[in-house]
């Protein structure tokens, strides 16, 4: 079965099942780091991180979520200024089937993106219709089976889709789609990123040129490229100072003044760090502390709207008891080992590992104990998902970087 592949592939934010555990859309002011929660989206429980997107000419936020027991998958519209919900409508979708990488097409008001056909196997581009819940097929990428998420654009002078493909041996395209006439573009292989991921990649209406954010490696090497999307070339513009790790999906672009928006780690700090970076010379302009969130509790799926200087985004709080806040999963990033510290004792607990296409590598039952160490031998370097189980219910939730 073919999915989403690399760093950030995960189709689901693993969230809890618990009942107290909100939704909300917020605002995040990239020069203060200041958060403010607009309206909870009632019955979400989960997030599809690769069907999201932002409509600038309506202000509307556009997702795909679940409920907590995976019964219904739906697709809301939420309007980003006062965070009300303005439609809501039942995703059916075939046995494996999986749309991504939503782009809003100011062009034509329409939503798009790529749907990955299970019975054929294929890759489509895709109007997304959000009334119906349904994706009508525009254009078929023929050799493509992978997708990395989060790197689609749309050139708003040409009308054109781009995002990065992959063929059955993993080597990558730039892959491109003339929205007016279906036309389908691929460039050579894509040789410059082979150990490497494009976190995201925005076309610049004012350069009218590609930027891309590349990283690699521990601590995250990243830097600022301009992309040829036509011949897969690309030229580093600047290189970043190191930190311990980008938030999954915590990035978007600032078009106006030609800006990425990366929420980062570091290890000095337990806060996350807006950075602010120039895409057509890479210097890192501002640095801003964002609120340290309580718990499990995250802030995901950025999209900028220039006209107010906000990012949008969703903000999951899970209000923990006393005795699972008590949880720890440590150290981060880990070595050879991994201690889950539960505080207390636990009749039944099952810790289950995810890498971060939402795939289970690993799972470890504990029984009467407070806690135990875990060997991570077998995972290479990357970031996994720990999960820790009472019974049925999610207690704890940590991302743990590997280092080998």
């Amino acid at each position: 079965m073919k999915q989403i592949l690399l760093l950030l592939s995960t189709i689901l934010v693993f969230n809890n099942f618990s009942t107290a555990q909100t939704e909300y859309l917020t605002q995040i002011d990239p020069n203060t780091g200041n958060v403010i929660k607009l309206d909870s989206i009632p019955g979400v429980k989960w997030i599809r991180i690769v069907n999201y997107a932002y409509d600038t000419d309506k202000k509307q936020y556009h997702f795909i979520g679940m409920n907590g027991d995976e019964t219904e998958m739906a697709y809301y519209t939420i309007d980003a200024t006062s965070g009300e919900l303005s439609n809501k409508t039942v995703v059916d979708l075939p046995k494996d089937d999986n749309p991504a990488n939503f782009a809003y097409n100011p062009n034509d008001g329409n939503m798009y993106g790529i749907y990955w056909n299970a019975l054929r196997e294929e890759e489509y581009f895709v109007r997304v219709n959000e009334e119906t819940g349904t994706f009508d097929s525009v254009s078929f990428f023929p050799g493509i089976k992978w997708i990395e998420p989060n790197t689609q654009c749309i050139n708003v002078h040409t009308n054109q889709y781009t995002f990065v493909g992959l063929d059955s041996i993993y080597r990558s395209r730039y892959c491109s789609v003339n929205i007016t006439t279906g036309q389908v573009f691929q460039s050579d292989i894509i040789t410059a990123y082979d150990s490497a991921t494009i976190l995201i990649m925005k076309y610049d209406g004012q350069s009218k040129k590609y930027y891309a954010v590349i990283t690699s490696g521990y601590p995250w090497k990243t830097g600022i490229d301009e992309v040829n999307v036509a011949t897969g070339e690309s030229k580093r513009i600047s290189g970043l100072p190191p930190f311990s790790s980008v938030g999954q999906t915590q990035y978007t672009y600032n078009d106006k003044d030609g800006v990425f928006y990366l929420s980062v780690s570091r290890d000095t700090s337990d806060y996350d760090w807006l950075y602010a970076i120039s895409s057509t010379d890479g210097i890192l302009e501002k640095i801003t502390p964002l609120p340290l969130l309580p718990g499990n509790d995250n802030l995901i799926c950025y999209e900028y709207d220039a006209d107010i200087d906000k990012i949008i985004a969703l903000h999951w709080e899970n209000k923990t008891n006393h005795a699972t806040a008590r949880i720890k999963v440590y150290p981060n990033p880990a070595g050879e080992y991994l201690v889950i510290d539960l505080g207390r004792n636990y009749d039944n607990i099952t810790v289950v590992v995810f890498d971060m296409m939402g795939k289970v590598v690993r799972k470890n039952r504990l029984h009467n104990t407070p806690g135990t160490q875990i060997s991570t031998e077998g995972l290479a370097s990357a970031n996994y998902l720990f999960v820790v189980f009472d019974k049925n219910k999610a207690i704890a939730r940590r991302k743990i970087f590997i280092r080998r």
